[in-house]
């Protein structure tokens, strides 16, 4: 299944091949029912938490992780165009700008190649290289700026500079 971490912002597949289970191409060591390694550092645990699935995700010299299963069928379709704009990150102190794709958007970042999203969750959009998009909306429900992170960086914060309509 998919497992999420709002804290983090961070997806994580869990999928089921040849009577083993894999994150990715990682395939994760069975210790017990519930418990799968992931190398000598690193445990994933299973269970239920007032009736919903988890996963923790337990590192040497870490703090916990806790995931919620995300369930297929249940990622909304958003109207992207609410989404189209430039954004800017007073921490990085660059510009982001958000155009439409067939699909969802696309992200333009200075000096690199667009970042292509797709919808994950209601205002959760998920990217190529782990990127994920929280987009924070002002008192009328607009987009007014998004969250950015990905493995390395967390929760970086894009103002919108206008709405467009």
């Amino acid at each position: 299944g998919t497992y999420f971490d709002t804290v983090t912002q961070s997806i994580h597949r869990v999928n089921f091949k040849d009577g083993r289970l894999y994150m990715g191409w990682w395939g994760l060591q069975t210790l017990t029912n519930h418990e799968f390694s992931a190398g000598p550092l690193t445990k994933f645990v299973f269970h239920t938490v007032n009736g919903q699935v988890v996963m923790t995700k337990k590192e040497k010299g870490n703090i916990n992780t806790v995931y919620q299963r995300v369930e297929k069928g249940l990622r909304p379709k958003e109207d992207p165009k609410q989404y189209k704009g430039i954004y800017y990150c007073s921490e990085l102190g660059v510009y982001y700008n958000i155009d439409l794709t067939e699909n969802g958007f696309i992200v333009n970042v200075p000096r690199n190649e667009p970042i292509k999203f797709t919808t994950f969750m209601p205002d959760i959009y998920e990217g190529e290289y782990n990127f994920v998009i929280r987009f924070k909306r002002d008192i009328h429900g607009r987009a007014s700026g998004f969250y950015l992170s990905n493995g390395q960086a967390r929760n970086l914060y894009f103002a919108k500079m206008a709405y467009h309509m």
